[in-house]
């Protein structure tokens, strides 16, 4: 009784604060609109509403089921739309910056992280979903995969000559030379062109896995299979209508 006691109080104390934290990006998103006129403040809306959802969701799990991958994967996704919907106030604004400040130059290196990598813990989630764990071990090159592309691509994003409208093609305008900047450009490029391979080699194998899953499974882990699609289908969408995925 006394661990559910306690239990509880950890969760209500994390869901606290991660709705303080959302309330504090709203304020700050709706505050941009009269520094950032021209920012697409929309699709940082929509990302810190996934931010708080996902990570409430990840939170709750957690409390639960201490140490559930799942979880840990969620919290992360949560943190990663919540770092890229303020670093976007930045990076998505049509109008260049009127000086390149060091914070400037940081929140271009973030989004460029963020935009980059962010995709691939949710990936994940379709290979261990609802377990935790892969279906056997010929389906860990999933997650050497993931991890091992998403580190290349943050090195790449954070360490690239330029930032800026690279890594932001239906944003800014703007470029601003990276001062701790030594990766070609065009190595850049290339890693972000192949990137696009190795999603959709994620993508695929990700819902063959939940195929396979959903055929092996009882009536209980098929229903939370079919929550899980029916919620992957509205944050497509939702991404969608910010334009982020294009």
């Amino acid at each position: 009784m006394k661990f559910r006691t306690r239990s509880r109080r950890r969760e209500w104390v994390w869901i606290s604060l991660i709705l303080v934290t959302g309330v504090a990006a709203f304020t700050l998103v709706f505050s941009a609109r009269r520094t950032l006129p021209d920012a697409d403040l929309f699709a940082q809306y929509v990302l810190t509403t996934m931010a708080v959802l996902v990570a409430l969701l990840g939170t709750m799990i957690e409390v639960r089921q201490p140490g559930q991958p799942i979880a840990r994967l969620l919290l992360l996704s949560g943190a990663v739309f919540l770092i890229g919907a303020l670093t976007g106030l930045v990076a998505e604004s049509e109008v260049p910056p009127t000086d390149i400040s060091p914070i400037v130059l940081v929140a271009s290196a973030g989004y460029n992280v963020v935009s980059n990598v962010g995709p691939y813990p949710m990936f994940m989630i379709f290979f261990l979903f609802p377990t935790g764990a892969y279906l056997s071990r010929r389906w860990r090159w999933s997650g050497w995969l993931a991890v091992s592309f998403s580190a290349a691509m943050a090195f790449v994003a954070v360490f690239a000559e330029e930032v800026g409208k690279f890594y932001n093609p239906d944003g800014a305008e703007w470029s601003a030379v990276n001062p701790i900047g030594f990766i070609p450009m065009t190595v850049a490029e290339a890693m972000v062109a192949q990137s696009v391979s190795v999603m959709l080699v994620l993508v695929v194998g990700g819902f063959t896995a939940i195929v396979v899953r959903y055929r092996r499974s009882d009536v209980v882990v098929r229903t939370q299979i079919r929550w899980l699609l029916y919620a992957a289908v509205v944050a497509v969408v939702a991404l969608l209508s910010t334009g982020l995925t294009g």
